[in-house]
């Protein structure tokens, strides 16, 4: 049996191993082998492990890179070079410069990744910022660790499509090390834009233009670049706001699939959960049934009558809707049930069901399709719990 693990490490954050695995050659299977833990559980970005393992799998990747001196170093640094990294690519679409990227990442690398360390970002000077990592006693870091972080922060602005950054590294004590930053940039955020933007209009006005014409034309210029800067950010903090919030759903979502077995309540936990973190909008789950299999409705937030009805054509095992959501097992929205966006739930390669959303302008699909997923598994494991509790009593 798998062990229950501890909520130190989430294996999101395994995503950086991998990914320098798969470009130098190596098979993962190197790295996973005889762990506590089974490969596939390892895959799921959205389990979580215990400390001592983490650093087991840090010493295996030493061992197995053993040529490459800096290869935590290098494993960090080349995040910015890498589309690869899907906690990254969340970070990306919500921010706009640098220092936004800095101050962003280390909340939520403590609310999603390490949650056992304490991180503070602080501007020290218009292009510097200094960093200070503090783990607590319960979880000593590693070199390895430290090193890998001092490479990450060089990286980070090639996120945003800046240069790397120059970052100088201090250990205060075993727990504890400060980073100073330096950014190479041209664009640093909205507050050093309006800065340098009125630098230059001062500048503009101690020139001798030769027409009052062309000095009109500069600052018409000026204006509208502010403008659309000002524009940028608010749409960043807007799309930050709802990835957050989609994370902070998939989280309580997961711990809810660990710790719930009956599959009733596990359906209308979830059900609940997804409603309210999605704002209310309606949710159904359709349940994979007979062979060939049906999808009817086994539990709703709630549903009007017509919403009913549009999701009760799937019952039907002939009809194409529930054929090829069955078989291409993919999201989509289909004829006849205008109002849904249709998520297949898979477990062990099948579908054993579909999560409903209702109509909504914009829904996130890199999250919401491992949220389907994450909840396949559980109320497929939970459907195993009961025939295994029926066969006993």
């Amino acid at each position: 049996m798998e062990r229950t693990p501890e909520r130190d490490v989430c294996c999101l954050a395994l995503t950086f191993f991998y990914h320098y695995l798969d470009a130098s050659g190596i098979p993962r299977a190197e790295l996973q082998r005889g762990l506590p833990y089974s490969p596939r559980y390892l895959d799921d970005r959205l389990n979580w492990i215990d400390y001592q393992t983490f650093l087991e799998i840090e010493r295996r990747m030493a061992a197995l890179l053993s040529h490459d001196q800096r290869c935590f170093f290098n494993i960090g640094r080349s995040v910015g070079e890498t589309t690869g990294f899907g906690f990254i690519r969340v970070v990306t679409k919500a921010t706009i410069s640098p220092v936004q990227l800095y101050n962003r990442i280390s909340g939520l690398t403590n609310r999603f990744l390490f949650p056992f360390i304490s991180i503070e970002f602080q501007r020290s000077g218009r292009r510097r910022l200094t960093g200070r990592y503090l783990f607590d006693e319960h979880h000593p870091p590693s070199d390895a660790f430290f090193e890998t972080v001092h490479g990450l922060l060089e990286g980070l602005p090639r996120v945003v499509g800046a240069r790397h950054a120059t970052v100088q590294m201090r250990r205060n004590s075993p727990f504890e090390a400060t980073y100073d930053v330096t950014l190479h940039g041209r664009w640093l955020g909205l507050g050093d834009a309006l800065s340098q933007s009125a630098k230059w209009v001062m500048d503009l006005a101690q020139m001798r233009w030769k027409n009052l014409g062309e000095a009109a034309v500069e600052l018409e210029q000026t204006n509208l670049l502010l403008q659309e800067k000002v524009q940028d950010l608010t749409d960043a903090k807007a799309n930050l706001h709802r990835r957050v919030r989609t994370l902070s759903l998939l989280d309580e979502l997961s711990r809810v699939a660990t710790s719930e077995r009956d599959l009733g309540q596990l359906q209308s936990r979830a059900i609940e959960i997804i409603s309210e973190g999605l704002e209310g909008v309606p949710v159904a789950i359709l349940m994979a049934e007979d062979d060939p299999p049906g999808l009817p409705l086994a539990a709703h937030s709630g549903l009007q009558r017509d919403y009913r009805a549009e999701l009760t054509q799937l019952t039907d095992p002939s009809n194409p809707n529930t054929v090829r959501l069955c078989s291409e097992r993919r999201p989509c929205r289909v004829d006849g049930v205008p109002h849904f966006l249709l998520i297949p739930m898979v477990s062990r390669e099948r579908c054993i069901g579909v999560l409903a959303l209702g109509h909504q302008a914009e829904y996130d699909l890199e999250l919401l399709e491992p949220m389907a997923s994450r909840l396949g598994v559980s109320i497929d494991n939970s459907v195993s719990y009961q025939v295994i509790a029926d066969l006993r009593d």
